[in-house]
C-alpha cells in the first residue's frame, strides 16, 4: 500500500465570512429603488424570499418591483396596467 498524505482542508476566515447578509431594511430598499429613479414607493413586503414593491418608474408608469432583499438588485420590474386590480 501506498503512504497517502492526509491533506485536510481546514475552514478558512473567508470561508468562515460567508454567511448570508442580512436583510436591507424597508427604509434602504426605498433609498436604493428612489436612487435608480423610482417613485411614489407605495409597497414594500417580503414575499416569497424577494421584496415585492409598488411603484412608478422614470416615465411615471405604475410598476412591481421583485428585488433581492440582500443586495436591493431588481430581479424583476412588470409595468402594472396589465393587472386588472388597476384598471379602472
Amino acid at each position: 500500500s501506498t503512504d497517502r498524505n492526509d491533506v485536510r482542508q481546514e475552514s478558512s476566515p473567508a470561508a468562515e465570512q460567508t454567511a448570508p447578509e442580512p436583510y436591507m431594511t424597508e427604509e434602504e430598499v426605498a433609498a436604493a429603488l428612489e436612487a435608480q429613479g423610482y417613485s411614489d414607493i407605495k409597497k414594500i413586503e417580503l414575499e416569497k424570499g424577494e421584496y415585492e414593491v409598488k411603484a412608478r418608474d422614470a416615465d411615471g408608469k405604475r410598476v412591481e418591483i421583485y428585488l433581492d432583499p440582500r443586495t436591493g438588485d431588481v430581479a424583476v420590474c412588470f409595468s402594472r396596467q396589465y393587472f386588472s386590480s388597476d384598471r379602472q
